[in-house]
């Protein structure tokens, strides 16, 4: 009888210990599976930030264009331009629709979300900021070249229909590169 008891309290004992050690087991694979969810989320930020970043160049750079030919040379004695500022201003818009595209990912897992790795938390950071800059210069602009387009051409051409309002994608308060 004592040897059955003896035998009885092993196997529950062996018992306890696999339950154990399968619940060990289960709980590290769930860890790892989680970081490395993790890392290829972040590794995935960092790649699309790099997209990001190469359209937001182009855009910056179709800004300047866009200021230096048609913003500062709009005035009732060019009006007979009119079809090559709405081209410009169309090319501003599709770049601009360009980093729409490459943000969404971003916009995704950057906004609400703080990340412990550092890199990560800056490249969402700069994002937002960066977004919402490019965003809000080409509202900015646009409404700037309507008004414009309205005081040179006494109403005579149509306005340019206005994509995008102004953004504050992270609900922070503040719209950057609207004022």
């Amino acid at each position: 009888y004592k040897m059955k008891k003896k035998v009885v309290y092993i196997l529950i004992a062996f018992i306890v210990l696999i339950v154990i050690a399968t619940g060990i087991f289960l709980i590290y694979k769930k860890i790892d599976k989680d970081n490395k969810e993790k890392k290829q989320i972040e590794e995935k930020i960092i790649s699309s930030y790099t997209t990001f970043n190469e359209k937001k160049e182009i855009i910056n750079s179709e800004r300047k264009v866009y200021l230096l030919q048609i913003e500062s040379n709009m005035s009732s004695e060019t009006l007979e331009e009119y079809e090559n500022w709405i081209n410009e201003v169309n090319n501003y818009t599709v770049n601009l629709d360009n980093v729409e595209q490459a943000s969404k990912y971003l916009k995704e897992k950057c906004i609400d979300t703080t990340y412990k790795n550092q890199d990560v938390q800056i490249v969402c950071d700069q994002f937002i900021s960066a977004y919402e800059t490019a965003i809000n210069y080409y509202v900015k602009d646009i409404i700037s070249f309507n008004e414009t387009l309205k005081n040179v051409s006494n109403d005579s051409k149509p306005e340019f229909e206005l994509k995008y309002n102004y953004t504050d994608i992270n609900k922070d308060g503040k719209f950057v590169g609207k004022d």
